[in-house]
């Protein structure tokens, strides 16, 4: 889409991300644009009707991001697996669930490359080593992230704040 080609940032970090898409939902979503915006990569994506999440209006420092045609979560989530290169999901502990899972497997039906981390494994370094060789690999311009919203997991944001600033996304390693 032109709307997001005009907003990509040219610099080379090392990985070919040149945008984070989320959907804009606390925890993941939130988390993945933060570290973004912190390390100069551009943000993007389809946030539902009306820019909600569950902690009411996406604040404003969220530039960048689309409106999806309906407020209902699964049109968002085609539209950001469809407009990204590669989907990286990250979930709590066990099997994802909901529209964790949904995200995972509408990236497989639109034949995306994918990878799902589980939260019990993103504190190891083999989990850091796995995104890292995954990215390198994928190299994918736009970077799909998603995973559980804040209220199904109190500490998945920092988790994937975390994780993603030490991968790291926007310095060349």
């Amino acid at each position: 889409m032109k709307v997001f080609e005009d907003k990509v940032h040219t610099a080379d970090n090392g990985y070919g991300v040149q945008m984070v898409v989320s959907g804009g939902q606390t925890g993941v979503d939130l988390a993945a644009w933060d570290v973004a915006m912190a390390q100069g990569i551009s943000i993007g994506g389809w946030v539902p009707a009306g820019r909600t999440n569950e902690a009411g209006r996406i604040p404003a420092r969220y530039t960048g991001i689309l409106e999806a045609p309906s407020c209902l979560p699964a049109e968002r989530t085609f539209l950001n697996v469809k407009l990204a290169d590669a989907t990286l999901v990250v979930h709590p502990v066990g099997i994802a669930s909901g529209g964790t899972t949904f995200t995972f497997n509408m990236a497989e039906a639109l034949k995306r490359p994918r990878l799902r981390l589980d939260l019990l494994d993103l504190s190891t370094l083999a989990a850091r080593q796995a995104l890292d060789a995954w990215l390198r690999r994928v190299r994918p311009a736009k970077l799909n992230v998603a995973g559980p919203r804040a209220s199904e997991n109190g500490e998945i944001y920092q988790k994937t704040v975390d994780l993603l600033m030490s991968t790291p996304l926007g310095r060349a390693s």
